[in-house]
């Protein structure tokens, strides 16, 4: 079937198995970036300073408005 059967619109996208395929997908999707979390140090460095980053960036927005209100 491949390329040619879904082109053609004679792919069932009602199949069990096509439902499992895309539930496997999904779930793939959600697991992969905890995986990586605990798996690579260089992905556990990214988001260490992605949520340092973030946390800087909250502070500062939170001073800059106090200031303004004073």
């Amino acid at each position: 079937m491949g390329v040619v059967g879904f082109a053609t619109n004679s792919f069932n996208l009602s199949s069990w198995y096509h439902q499992f395929s895309v539930v496997l997908m999904f779930a793939n999707s959600c697991v992969n970036p905890f995986i990586y979390a605990a798996k690579y140090r260089e992905f556990q460095h990214g988001v260490r300073r992605l949520v340092i980053k973030m946390n800087m960036t909250q502070q500062q927005s939170t001073t800059a408005g106090s200031d303004a209100i004073t």
